[in-house]
């Protein structure tokens, strides 16, 4: 059984579903760290697999692996590189790496064209729990949802900024998912009471299917992106997504085939969306939603895709 040092800054969900399907084939070490020196947990595994390109880390401690393995999150390939710090210490990573494992192709051009990255690169959609979400039940009513964290590259104002321009006949209401940011409740507390406001509160474990049964139309107002995991859950359940023309949205979203993307960071292109989404025959808004289902079907299986990740890295 290979022995594996998992590290992370912070573990978060994403981690936790790698590390989870990565230890009935492996011994694994998980670390939180926000630098690696030399001597810390020196060559006492085979892999080392990291949940970061941008954590600094020590030449020396990466030389006692057989295999130098980076997890790469969209922020960093999309926003972290032109941090020039940041981006020194990417470059530093990609020569030691053997293997980037990238959660949606785009990643993959930013690493060959932008770094001349010659590695083997691992292409591992995080997709969701396909039978889960595909059985949820399809709602009709005519309710928009957020269900991303308050972060500025995820821009959720925007899109509170078009809902606001609604009629209040043109929409039942407006589902938010509560992640306890109070700062920006207070921020936009004035704009969030010109909308017909229902809050979910997050980090509870049925949060994400309380949001999608009352939700039937999904808006990300991201300015930078990977894949998704609300979005590819919001597709699984047959919901209309609308989302920003970040190349890793439109990598699943075909507009207007099985969902809308929206000129990013344009507030009157994502109004003018909401209204035609809004709008759509019953017809339409079916077949649309059954295209979503049928996108993320098979290549957003995360069940599939996770044990199959495990079997690769541990027979690497």
């Amino acid at each position: 059984m290979k022995k594996i040092q998992y590290l992370c800054k912070k573990i978060s969900v994403h981690d936790s579903r790698i590390i989870e399907a990565l230890k009935p084939l492996s011994d694994i070490e998980v670390y939180e760290t926000d630098f690696v020196k030399t001597e810390l947990h020196k060559g006492s595994a085979d892999i080392a697999l990291i949940s970061s390109l941008s954590l600094e880390l020590e030449a020396d401690w990466l030389s006692t692996f057989k295999t130098i393995s980076f997890l790469s999150m969209g922020y960093e390939l999309n926003e972290e590189i032109y941090d020039p710090t940041k981006r020194k210490i990417i470059c530093k990573n990609l020569e030691a790496a053997h293997l980037i494992v990238i959660d949606n192709p785009f990643h993959m051009k930013i690493l060959k064209q932008e770094f001349n990255f010659n590695g083997e690169i691992y292409y591992l959609p995080y997709g969701c729990d396909i039978e889960v979400f595909s059985s949820i039940q399809t709602n009709k009513n005519r309710t928009i949802g957020i269900n991303r964290p308050f972060t500025p590259h995820y821009n959720n104002q925007l899109a509170i900024q078009a809902v606001a321009r609604l009629l209040p006949e043109d929409y039942s209401e407006f589902v938010l998912v509560d992640y306890g940011d109070q700062e920006f409740f207070n921020k936009y507390k004035d704009l969030l009471k010109k909308i017909k406001l229902r809050k979910v509160k997050g980090h509870k474990p049925d949060t994400i299917r309380q949001f999608l049964e009352l939700t039937n139309i999904y808006v990300s107002a991201s300015k930078s992106d990977g894949s998704s995991v609300s979005m590819l859950e919001a597709m699984a359940a047959g919901r209309l997504c609308i989302v920003s023309d970040h190349p890793c949205n439109r990598y699943w979203i075909e507009n207007g085939k099985n969902g809308f993307v929206f000129k990013s960071q344009n507030e009157e292109d994502l109004y003018l969306t909401l209204v035609k989404a809004l709008n759509l025959s019953a017809e339409s808004s079916n077949e649309i939603a059954e295209a979503a289902r049928v996108r993320v079907s098979d290549e957003a299986n995360w069940r599939l895709n996770s044990s199959t990740f495990a079997r690769f890295l541990t027979d690497h």
